[in-house]
Order: structure tokens, then C-alpha cells, then sequence
């Protein structure tokens, strides 16, 4: 009798040893919520409980859980939690500095609220459904575990500051449904270096990309109209920018501090330069058309100024500067392997034929060479 409740005591240890290897996910209980009622509905108002791993159950006293207030878990250290599919609303600050390292948000929402990522040092994943229409200010600020965004087709609204000081994203992804770049919206991104975005942006607002000291290269929007108070300042890498015939304005201390910028290339002859010294930096040398505001600002304030023909023949690609690359695009174009816009056809046009041909890219190639 002694040796069967042994072996029983026994086994029922080796039992407890086995499972307590595993983590099972259960629902937290209903005490680990305040809540209220909403519309017959039951939303989250706060988390009490202890774990800081949470399931959030489907129903609290009896009713479906659609919404997670605001702030409901900021400051609780929660590493892990996962919400049912049933929730439609996260509010405001949610999340606000929680230590996860992913993140599901439930199919039905549709809003990523103001400060609801905010200080989440640790987040490295998130999953930004089709279904999210708008991403509010501040929502990301400090997930400096971030690397890549791509931002859905569905967002319409970007919210100012919404990725402020994610200091370890290097590349994001921005829909053609976003048209103006809110203020500080990629402020002091420290690695950020790919910018992919779509020519129909008409504005980069105040400090959108300031402190943004990886950014050795950006092509700016065709479409661009107007570039924010130091919206690029401190661009530490940055090397050369083509400003956009587009652009009517840019603002005071756009380009501060950007020390490695030695070309910046003015299209528009009219564009408005704010006029204070450090708007550009003292590095840089100026192009654009004889006269235009561009050349007086290069004079008032002791800037190299060089003369430019806009549009530049053999200037393919629209740099402001001559390349084999130009060369390159200009023979696809003559293999009918890229559709050219009427101003790339008439400066891949050298001859004047009327058609862009290889002579055509040839002649090109030796102009870049300085052959010709």
C-alpha cells in the first residue's frame, strides 16, 4: 500500500513537472477589469489585475467586449496580451508604454488612436490591417524596436508626430491615400534612411523629417508644393536634394544644419525662399535659373550659385545632373520598356528627330562621360 501511494505521489509530481514547462494562455478573469456598459456593449476602462501576460475575454458580465478604453492598460509593464476579434475601438493611450514586442490589432478596428503605442520601447511587430482608415498623433512615438512601416492603402489620415522618435526605423512605406506629410511626423528617426512615397504629396510639414541623420538621399514628390520650417534640419547625411518645379514655399530653417549638403537644386524659379541664413546651409552651393529666387538668396546670403537650363537636354531622369543612368532610362525608353512623359521625351530627344532612339542614348552616355 505504501509503495502504490509512493508511485501515485510520484507520478502526480512528474505530472506538475511537465506542465509546468509549458505557458498555457488562459482568460484573465473578471476581476482583472473595470468596465462599463456602452450601447449594450461592454468596454475595458481599466486593468487591474497583476499578470502581465492577458487574454482579454469576449464577453464581461455577460456582454461582447467591442471597446478598450483609453488608457486602460498605459503604465501596467504588460508584456503580452491578446484581444478577441470582437473588438471595433482602442482608445486613446491604450497601450501607453507597455513592454510587448508585437502586436495583433483585431480586424474591426479601424483607428489607431492618439498615443496609443506611445512609449513602447520594446515593439518590434505590428500588424497594420487593410481596414485602419487613420493612424492618430503620437500613436508610435519611442517604439524605437521598429524597423519597417508600411502604412495600408486604407489610411487617410496621418496624425502629427505619429512616429516621433522611433529611433530605430529605417524604412517606410507611404500610401498614395496620404497626400501632406504632418509636422513631426518622422522627427528625430535617427536610423531612417528609405522613404518610399508617391509623387501626389503636396506638402512635408514642420520638423517632418528634423533629426533624421541617416538620410543620405530623398526624392521628393513631383507634385510637392510646399516644404515646412525645418522640415529637413539636421539631416546630418544628407548630400544633395532636387526641390520640384512644383514647390511654391520653402520655409524657414527647411535645410538647417545640414552640413553634408553640397547641392541643392532650385526648379522653380519662383519659389519662395524664406529669407534667413540659415534656411540653407552655408555648405551648400545653389542651382537654379539665372535671376530666380534661388540665385538672389545664393547673393544675400554668400552662397556658390550655379546657372541652369530647366528643363536640362539629356537630364532623363530629371536629377539636374547628367549620368549614364540617363543614358540607361533613355534606351529603355527607345525599346518602349518605359513610357516617358512629354518632358523626359523632349530632353532624350538630342537629335530633334521627334523620337527617342540609342543614338539618342548613346550621345547621352558621352555627354555624361564629358566626350561631348
Amino acid at each position: 500500500m505504501k509503495k502504490q501511494t509512493k508511485r501515485a505521489v510520484a507520478l502526480f509530481m512528474a505530472m506538475l513537472l511537465l506542465f509546468s514547462c509549458f505557458s498555457v494562455a488562459v482568460f484573465a478573469a473578471e476581476s482583472d477589469f473595470e468596465w462599463s456598459e456602452k450601447d449594450g456593449k461592454a468596454v475595458i476602462t481599466k486593468y487591474v489585475g497583476t499578470s502581465k501576460d492577458v487574454k482579454v475575454p469576449r464577453t464581461l458580465g455577460g456582454l461582447t467586449v467591442t471597446e478598450i478604453g483609453s488608457q486602460a492598460f498605459a503604465f501596467c509593464g504588460i508584456e503580452k496580451i491578446e484581444l478577441p476579434d470582437t473588438i471595433e475601438k482602442i482608445g486613446d493611450g491604450a497601450f501607453w508604454q507597455s513592454f510587448f514586442t508585437s502586436f495583433e490589432i483585431p480586424p474591426k478596428v479601424t483607428e489607431i488612436a492618439a498615443n496609443t503605442f506611445r512609449e513602447c520601447h520594446l515593439l518590434a511587430n505590428i500588424n497594420l490591417n487593410d481596414g485602419i482608415k487613420s493612424i492618430g498623433d503620437f500613436a508610435f512615438q519611442d517604439c524605437n524596436a521598429l524597423t519597417k512601416i508600411i502604412i495600408p492603402d486604407s489610411v487617410e489620415n496621418l496624425g502629427d508626430a505619429a512616429f516621433y522618435s522611433c529611433r530605430g526605423l529605417k524604412s517606410v512605406v507611404i500610401p498614395e491615400s496620404i497626400n501632406d506629410i504632418p509636422m513631426y511626423t518622422f522627427f528625430a528617426c535617427f536610423e531612417l534612411a528609405d522613404v518610399n512615397w508617391h509623387d501626389g504629396i503636396t506638402s512635408i510639414g514642420e520638423a517632418a523629417f528634423n533629426q533624421c541623420g541617416s538620410l543620405k538621399k530623398i526624392d521628393l514628390p513631383s507634385q510637392l508644393v510646399s516644404i515646412g520650417n525645418r522640415a529637413f534640419g539636421i539631416c546630418t547625411a544628407l548630400k544633395e536634394i532636387v526641390i520640384p518645379e512644383s514647390v511654391e514655399i520653402i520655409e524657414q530653417g527647411a535645410f538647417r544644419d545640414c552640413d553634408a549638403l553640397k547641392k541643392v537644386v532650385v526648379a522653380n524659379p519662383d519659389c519662395a525662399i524664406y529669407e534667413d541664413e540659415n534656411t540653407m546651409p552655408k555648405s551648400a552651393v545653389l542651382y537654379g535659373v539665372k535671376d530666380s529666387t534661388a540665385d538672389k538668396y545664393a547673393d544675400k546670403y554668400g552662397l556658390d550659385f550655379v546657372e541652369i537650363e530647366i528643363p536640362m537636354v539629356g537630364d532623363v531622369d530629371g536629377n539636374f545632373s547628367i549620368t549614364a543612368a540617363d543614358a540607361r532610362l533613355a534606351l529603355r525608353i527607345s525599346a518602349q520598356l518605359h513610357v516617358p512623359d512629354e518632358t523626359q521625351k523632349a530632353v532624350a530627344d538630342i537629335d530633334k528627330n521627334g523620337k527617342v532612339t540609342a543614338s539618342d542614348a548613346r550621345k547621352i552616355l558621352r555627354i555624361a562621360a564629358k566626350i561631348d
